[in-house]
């Protein structure tokens, strides 16, 4: 079923395979994110909202309240109780992300058995990079969760081993499922119940987003 693999693919529901995902909008194809909102809810294909909403979460309230334009020329608007949604997850991310990526990077003592030194002054100095570029504006992540890859150039220009990024990747990746956990009670969302989504699903595909 056509949509269900798009939802899949795009929002995965578990976190071990959203982590694991390469299929990651573009900050400009982020409001694409709007109309399978719509569709998750309307079908309560729920367990896919988080991933759903950690995308909208890189968008502006702004962005966000300006809608999604189809290529049949519908605006799609996510509703208020989601605006809301939006904006709670928005503040809990950017009050819990950022200072556990810090602690995870200012913490780290090398233990590398050749450059230990210049590992843990490399962890430094990207920790220096990654905190000026968190925020593009006040309150606006860059990426809201990000996954490890993110950093991994960072710290190879910075002269960490691959020894010590795994290490790193590793705390975070704990980090950011224990965040993770969190978001339904968040988004005050519940999750138990789900409907199944079935062939008739695929009728109600937006047009012009990716699919």
């Amino acid at each position: 079923m056509k949509a269900l693999h798009v939802l899949r693919t795009l929002f995965p529901p578990h976190f071990d395979a959203w982590y694991r995902s390469t299929t990651i909008l573009d900050d400009h194809e982020k409001t694409q994110t709007i109309p399978w909102i719509n569709l998750a809810q309307r079908f309560g294909a729920y367990p896919f909202l988080p991933a759903m909403f950690i995308n909208c979460c890189a968008l502006s309230e702004e962005e966000l309240a300006s809608g999604f334009r189809t290529a049949d020329g519908a605006t799609h608007y996510l509703p208020p109780e989601d605006l809301v949604r939006h904006r709670n997850l928005s503040r809990e991310l950017c009050s819990s992300v950022p200072p556990a990526l810090y602690r995870a990077l200012e913490k780290f003592t090398s233990l590398c058995t050749e450059h230990p030194d210049t590992c843990s002054a490399g962890v430094a100095a990207a920790a220096q990079d990654i905190k000026a570029t968190f925020f593009r504006a006040p309150g606006v992540p860059n990426d809201p969760f990000p996954r490890w890859g993110r950093y991994s150039k960072k710290m190879a220009r910075h002269g960490v081993c691959a020894e010590c990024e795994g290490l790193l990747e590793n705390r975070w990746k704990e980090e950011l499922g224990a965040i993770w956990s969190t978001l339904p009670q968040i988004m005050n969302l519940q999750l138990s119940g789900q409907q199944v989504l079935t062939g008739s699903v695929d009728s109600q595909l937006p047009d012009g987003v990716v699919s």
